[in-house]
């Protein structure tokens, strides 16, 4: 057997809530299948700082002598702080590898995955710098300290992680949910054979699923959102394409709020293909081809730290030859982004850390192909203004904090703590809207503090004032 169970750990009930989201693509081949796609959590926070252009650096490969390996997916923290994940291939086996960037070299971190069997990783999720999620064969958690392996569902093929107790692992038929104690499926909706399906989780707005029905060259999308005990039928829209004029495919749904919605994929006929970006306001899809001036087989791996900040690749052909391109929005248009080895590299994964820190993955020469972008010009942001709850009040046991949006600010670090100062800390998370939920309950009758701080590329600013708020009996 190749799950080592005294690697297994099981968590308590909550620790350190936190809602960071891994993009994760899963593709689905044509209209003949159907598949999830994984969101990291999308953000109010303000796009790149347009006073400078992404400067790209292709970073060197871990050093693993003669062995051959692939890197699979990527993250990190900051531009000095990143991890990937993959598999070293011998010759009878795959073992999983785990690699860290310090910023100028990587190191090998030893995993868990029993040795002598075959065992991948192909996606990593940080939430901080001691709370990391990896999956594959196995999945996996970070402390700070070491890798171990933590009990789970088999026949997944995806993860989103929206804090230590909010997992989620899909695949075609099922999302299955931990919350900290146990795991609970969600049984997807069904489908027609020849439509396709996404679906996507939302840290503010919970799980969707986006259908292509109507047959093979059905035109017809059915938006559909999880309420916790049915699925409810938010749209039922019939596209504008000419009909019978190809076929569509929709790959991906990205989410950042039930009026903001972006779904891509191809639409395709005998002789050309193009690909496709929808976007959902809140009453209707806007329809838009997103085309590279060649034959484009569709867009792929939509991420992105803002609505106004996405980026997707287009895999497109000319004369038999097979073109990456890495796309970008800015929020009134989708732009070519110009990178090192575009022409000869075949680019599959994007990992926007924040506006100003974005790692890409990819192959070159049959092997690992990565590329770091950074904005020079970025500077920390100011000190956050705290907006909700006020100071001194009473609360619910899960209650919402709120504050002010910060210019240029990526992300956000709040922390909860039990005293007004070094008290006993029960939150320390980052998330990237001006806002947090809490995923647990509070204890009843009992005061916190609380305080945030705005984060980019440049650094962190300045913690906001301390407010206190009290739990009612």
């Amino acid at each position: 057997m190749c799950t080592d169970q005294n690697k297994t750990h099981t968590f308590a009930s909550s620790q350190k809530a936190t809602f960071k989201l891994l993009v994760s693509l899963l593709l689905v081949l044509g209209v003949f299948a159907g598949a999830f796609a994984l969101n990291r959590p999308p953000s109010a926070l303000a796009a790149r700082n347009l006073s400078c252009e992404l400067t790209w650096n292709v970073i060197s490969n871990p050093s693993l002598g003669s062995q051959s390996f692939s890197l699979d997916a990527v993250d990190g923290i900051a531009a000095n702080d990143a991890w990937a994940v993959g598999y070293v291939q011998s010759a009878t086996y795959k073992q999983s590898l785990i690699v860290y960037w310090d910023g100028s070299a990587w190191q090998t971190i030893p995993s868990p995955s029993v040795p002598g069997c075959d065992t991948f990783l192909s996606e990593i999720s940080i939430v901080a710098a001691n709370d990391m999620w990896a999956y594959g064969s196995d999945l996996m958690h970070w402390d700070g300290v070491q890798w171990d392996i933590v009990a789970s569902p088999s026949g997944a093929y995806g993860m989103t992680v929206l804090g230590t107790n909010d997992v989620w692992l899909i695949n075609d038929s099922t999302a299955e949910h931990w919350d900290g104690v146990k795991w609970t499926a969600v049984t997807a909706p069904s489908v027609d054979p020849w439509g396709s399906q996404v679906m996507a989780v939302n840290s503010g707005d919970g799980l969707w699923a986006l259908q292509r029905v109507g047959g093979l060259l059905g035109l017809e999308m059915v938006l559909m959102h999880w309420t916790g005990t049915e699925w409810n039928t938010v749209s039922d829209t019939t596209l504008s394409y000419p009909v019978n004029d190809g076929a569509l495919g929709v790959y991906q749904m990205r989410i950042f709020a039930p009026d903001d919605i972006w779904a891509t994929g191809t639409h395709w006929g005998t002789m050309w293909r193009n690909g496709v970006v929808l976007h959902w306001d809140g009453s209707a899809w806007d329809e838009s081809l997103l085309s590279s001036g060649k034959d484009s087989a569709g867009v792929y791996g939509l991420v992105g730290v803002a609505s106004n900040d996405l980026w997707a690749f287009t895999t497109a052909t000319s004369y038999g030859q097979v073109y990456n391109f890495l796309q970008h929005w800015d929020g009134a248009q989708w732009g070519v982004e110009s990178t090192p080895g575009a022409d000869t590299a075949t680019l599959h994964r994007i990992a926007p850390v924040a506006a100003d820190d974005i790692w890409i993955l990819g192959t070159l020469a049959n092997a690992p192909f990565l590329l770091h972008g950074t904005l020079p010009c970025a500077v920390s942001p100011a000190q956050p203004i705290l907006a909700k709850p006020a100071n001194k009040a009473v609360v619910n046991a899960r209650p919402k904090l709120d504050w002010q949006d910060v210019l240029s600010a990526h992300v956000y670090e709040v922390e909860v703590t039990r005293n007004r100062t070094n008290g006993h800390v029960v939150v320390y998370t980052r998330v990237y809207q001006s806002k947090y939920k809490f995923a647990f309950a509070l204890a009843k009758g009992k005061s916190f503090f609380w305080h945030v701080r705005a984060c980019n590329n440049a650094g962190c600013g300045e913690w906001s004032k301390v407010r206190r708020f009290t739990v009612r009996q």
